[in-house]
């Protein structure tokens, strides 16, 4: 299965900043690059770059290079067009002033709205495989400098360094839970070339709430490098642009977005209230797991995930916990690995120090009949064979919440 756009974007939750800097932590030239290049922007009527972006998401049996290209075409205030060059794990935005068309390509969904409503759709997206950075607000908005500044709480300056033959200035900026590197070419006008988010922050905190935060750090990494190629201003942009036309198969949906459990009570998955698809999957035990045996004598609790997902290492171990202590009431749980080799699962399980059955879905055959987007989802499933209930991803209110449900499924 691959790294899906929900748990990319766990990861970059967390990189908020609030703060607002002190004025000697600003260093007056890197301020400067910053003012240039956002008057740069402000200033022009239509833009054109090409963007480059290069993810590269290392983790215990998981070693995954996303690698994108996109052209971006602005005319302002409200007409975008970035579409795909190469790759597919990208995000195309196209909007013509009235309704922008999003569309994830690896989900071969699109969405369309108002462009009022639809542009932070667009921008979280657009942001999971970005560091966490608001391109489109960068590109389009009326303040680009309040873009690049939003939480910014030291700003350094580098020096000049040649990156590609091009002699660039390199700045710094650092933020509460995630630091920044930009470089800039000042040739002719100022220009942004590079950027690199410092996720170290961020995985810091995540690795506080694991069982051990040494070796997270260690297996963990998560990096991604942005290249803004032949920038282009106030070079007139035909409106042919700015119409989108769905890619054959593509799925037209409300949200590409899967929205929080507390804001989605009113619907609930598709699956609840219906028979639970069948399937019989090989263990880490050597045996397998069929799961119509179960039916009519015990509640089966299934949990998505994978060992690179940060959510599901801080949720595996609750619902694994809260399944076991229900265990004599009639509670079988079994953590359902997506496409991971049984040597990785068995790493992660010693260091973690867990103990907890294990299927492998090395398709993802199962995830896809269970309507997997994102993981960790957590499946109840009575003793009648029904979907009782559905959870996605991880919340602190996890082991009371599975509690409840896993009691509700038992009758108690």
């Amino acid at each position: 299965m691959k790294i899906s756009f929900k748990t990319v974007a766990s990861f970059l939750a967390m990189a908020a900043a609030v703060q607002l800097p002190a004025a000697d932590n600003m260093e007056p030239q890197a301020l400067r690059i910053i003012k240039e290049f956002s008057e740069t922007l402000k200033q022009a009527k239509t833009i054109q770059v090409t963007i480059s972006t290069k993810a590269h998401v290392l983790l215990p049996g998981v070693d995954q290079q996303m690698d994108n290209v996109s052209a971006a075409e602005i005319v302002k205030p409200d007409k975008i067009a970035v579409r795909i060059l190469r790759g597919s794990t990208g995000v195309e935005v196209v909007s013509d002033g009235k309704t922008i068309n999003t569309y994830v390509p690896s989900q071969q969904k699109y969405s369309s709205t108002p462009s009022a409503d639809g542009l932070q759709e667009a921008t979280m997206l657009s942001a999971t495989l970005t560091g966490g950075f608001d391109l489109l607000g960068l590109l389009c908005g009326d303040s680009p400098y309040d873009v690049l500044m939003d939480g910014v709480e030291k700003a350094a300056f580098l020096g000049e360094e040649n990156v590609g033959g091009a002699k660039l200035a390199h700045i710094r900026m650092e933020q509460q839970d995630m630091d920044w590197d930009a470089w800039f070419d000042l040739s002719k006008q100022a220009t942004l070339r590079q950027l690199r988010p410092d996720m170290s922050k961020t995985l810091k905190k995540l690795a506080a709430q694991s069982s051990d935060p040494a070796a997270f750090l260690k297996q963990v990494k998560y990096e991604t490098l942005i290249s803004f190629e032949g920038w282009v201003f106030d070079k007139p942009i035909p409106d042919k642009a700015f119409v989108f036309t769905p890619p054959a198969g593509a799925t037209k949906v409300a949200s590409l977005i899967p929205q929080p459990e507390q804001e989605a009570e009113d619907a609930p998955s598709p699956l609840q209230g219906k028979l639970a698809p069948a399937f019989t999957l090989d263990t880490l035990d050597g045996k397998k797991f069929d799961l119509a045996a179960q039916r009519g004598k015990n509640v089966v609790v299934l949990d998505f995930w994978a060992t690179w997902c940060g959510p599901c290492r801080m949720a595996l171990p609750v619902v694994s916990a809260t399944a076991e202590s229900l265990k004599a009431k009639g509670v079988v749980f079994l953590a359902v690995n997506q496409g991971e080799s049984k040597e990785a699962v068995e790493q992660f399980l010693k260091e973690q120090k867990l103990q907890c059955p294990v299927g492998f879905d090395t398709e993802g055959a199962v995830a896809a009949k269970y309507l997997v987007s994102g993981i960790p989802q957590t499946v109840i499933i009575g003793k009648d064979g029904l979907v009782k209930k559905v959870h996605v991803g991880f919340s602190p209110s996890m082991k009371e919440d599975l509690t409840k449900d896993i009691e509700a499924a038992l009758g108690n």
